[in-house]
């Protein structure tokens, strides 16, 4: 719009030789301002204020009453090009709060020269109002100066935004919805509010995913069509677009093939995926009701309305793995751990009475019975860390007598590699009797996933009193992390296990465990080769933050 603008004060200024009447003096100055003729007489002006398109008018600078129009300003205003000479700027505005300021403002800057292009509402003839775009600027004709304006009709384009806005509005609450029937009830009322859509319904996809079931529909295609047809593979259009998944606008669904319903009351329809949820119809009794404006904020709601399915399935599914993770902590923590009891008990007293290899049986049953008992608590406490709703229960571990007895545990284990401990004393975080898993993992993954012959781990721990952090680093120099990997090896299912310490939950576990403590974990390339891991942990007696999924960084 800039440029037209441009162009048109160009054209005006190249060809004005105009002049402007001297207002009418004494009491009837307001009659005679209404009689005034145009302020720019010369033809080549009147012809060209006559191509413009849009609505153009001349506001005289003092008074800011318009003393030359074209015809386009009836379509705006309701007056035609005679009867809006005289009106003011603020005549022609809605009444708004600071309305007088508003236009000294914009006033201001153009006559310091300074053009203007602003959303203002216009009141017409008959009271309503229109918002419109102005374009605005100073320019000269003769000897005198004048604002010069271009207006347009944007109330589409407003209607449209203020229609996404009240849209996202809708998706908020979407979002908190149970169940896809929630979310399609919510998706309906917003089509009927918003989007003015009387006649609309949802259909989403059942469980088995070959039939499309009506969820959700208006009071007023319920009272039109009854009972809404459930469509399956092949089912008219309905199926053909979900199965496309590519939204399609009719003017006449009579004259379509493939319809579903030959005599349906419904002519003009609009059929918009939810993505593989589901489909959003519009149907109009009249043809070509809808627009392409209205196909994309359809568009828009029914990808709001995908969203919000998705997440609904998401939590569903998550609410059904807690109460699964809570069945089995239970069982574990009665019937298996009664089960370990009894079998330790009795085994501790058959070795009280038996004697040579049978002993030394007894012995080592109660032996692996103690080490099987030692896992279940660790199982018990990883499943109450993912099912508790408030969270493990935190306590102060000293951190760096932890990570000294893990790696003693581990140079055992590994005597091939060389693992150098850094770590300043005492240094004590918040986490749970878990912790000593934790680095166990972190640090038995340097070496599980490396040749261990000539392997170097240098493992540190150090404070920063200054943010209430523990870090805690575990460096090899063995291959490294390819960039692809270094988000996979925290996923479930992607790491290799570590099988000789610790639970045997790999990185994955640390991952969870780390993000339960309120801390966060990094992987990053070591010079000249291999990779660093750093974590870092709340310091016990600071502000521990609230529990937040664990943040992953890859470093460069």
């Amino acid at each position: 719009m800039g440029g037209k603008l441009s162009q048109t004060y160009g054209r005006l200024a190249s060809v004005v030789h105009g002049f402007r009447e001297s207002p009418a003096a004494g009491s009837a100055a307001d009659e005679s301002r209404r009689e005034r003729t145009p302020a720019v007489s010369d033809p080549n002006v009147t012809e060209l204020f006559g191509k413009i398109e849009d609505a153009l008018l001349l506001y005289d600078t003092e008074t800011l009453e318009v003393v030359q129009a074209n015809d386009v300003v009836e379509d705006v205003w309701g007056y035609d090009s005679e009867a809006i000479l005289g009106k003011t700027a603020a005549e022609l505005s809605a009444t708004l709060p600071d309305l007088d300021q508003e236009i000294e403002g914009y006033m201001a800057g153009l006559l310091a020269g300074e053009p203007r292009q602003f959303d203002w509402l216009l009141e017409r003839a008959d009271g309503t109002t229109v918002w419109a775009n102005v374009s605005a600027n100073l320019t000269t004709f003769g000897e005198e100066e004048y604002v010069m304006a271009l207006v347009r009709d944007v109330s589409e384009r407003k209607q449209r935004e203020e229609a996404i806005q009240e849209l996202h509005d809708a998706t908020r609450e979407m979002v908190r919805a149970s169940d896809k029937t929630e979310v399609a009830c919510i998706t309906v009322e917003a089509a009927e509010s918003i989007l003015e859509l009387p006649l609309v319904g949802v259909w989403c996809l059942d469980e088995t995913e070959r039939v499309l079931e009506p969820t959700a529909a208006s009071s007023q295609a319920d009272e039109l069509l009854g009972t809404h047809p459930t469509y399956e593979r092949g089912d008219g259009l309905a199926w053909d677009v979900f199965q496309s998944q590519k939204p399609a606008l009719y003017d006449d669904v009579s004259t379509v093939d493939g319809v579903y319903n030959e005599t349906t009351p419904v002519r003009s329809e609009m059929l918009v995926p939810c993505g593989r949820n589901g489909l959003l119809i519009a149907g109009s009794t009249t043809t070509a009701e809808f627009t392409e404006t209205d196909l994309s904020l359809a568009q828009l709601l029914a990808a709001n309305a995908q969203v919000a399915i998705d997440r609904t399935a998401y939590i569903n599914q998550l609410t059904r793995r807690t109460s699964q993770m809570e069945f089995f902590n239970g069982l574990i923590r009665h019937d298996v751990m009664n089960a370990m009891m009894v079998i330790g008990s009795r085994a501790e007293i058959l070795s009280a009475t038996l004697d040579g290899e049978q002993r030394r049986h007894a012995l080592t049953i109660a032996e692996w019975t103690d080490d099987a008992a030692e896992v279940v608590r660790h199982v018990r406490d990883i499943l109450s860390t993912f099912t508790d709703e408030d969270g493990p229960d935190l306590e102060p571990k000293n951190v760096s007598a932890s990570l000294r007895a893990e790696v003693g545990r581990l140079r055992t284990t590994y005597p091939a590699a060389t693992f150098e401990v850094d770590a300043e004393a005492n240094v004590v975080v918040t986490a749970n009797d878990l912790l000593d898993d934790v680095l166990g993992n972190l640090v038995g993954n340097a070496v599980e996933h490396n040749d261990t012959a000539d392997l170097t781990v240098e493992v540190s721990v150090w404070s920063d009193p200054d943010t209430g952090r523990a870090h805690v680093e575990v460096a090899d120099d063995g291959m490294g992390v390819p960039d692809d990997r270094k988000e996979a090896i925290f996923r479930r299912g992607e790491t290799g296990l570590v099988k000789h310490t610790g639970s045997g939950f790999g990185l994955f576990f640390v991952d969870v465990m780390v993000s339960s403590y309120a801390g966060s974990i990094t992987v990053r390339d070591n010079d000249p080769s291999g990779a660093v891991f750093e974590l870092t942990l709340p310091l016990a007696g600071t502000d521990r933050p609230p529990t937040e999924p664990v943040s992953r960084r890859i470093v460069d």
